[in-house]
């Protein structure tokens, strides 16, 4: 598995455990999984690429950065 696959799988558990994830949160279960991130916007590109398969949504709400499971 690679080492953006591992992240998807991170933020897949992490926002399925509530339907919904803040960014703070993600940080903190890849962290928690061990993975080395040197570049966050890596995250950052996995995930927009997240929105676009429709795997999860950003929430309308602007004063927070909070993503739901799609």
């Amino acid at each position: 598995m690679t080492r953006n696959e591992k992240i998807v799988s991170v933020l897949q558990l992490a926002i399925s455990k509530t339907g919904h994830c803040e960014w703070t949160d993600m940080v903190k279960a890849i962290n928690a999984a061990g993975i080395k991130i040197t570049n966050w916007m890596v995250v950052r590109g996995i995930l927009q690429w997240m929105i676009d398969q429709q795997m999860v949504v950003r929430d309308a709400d602007i004063s927070v950065e909070r993503y739901i499971a799609a």
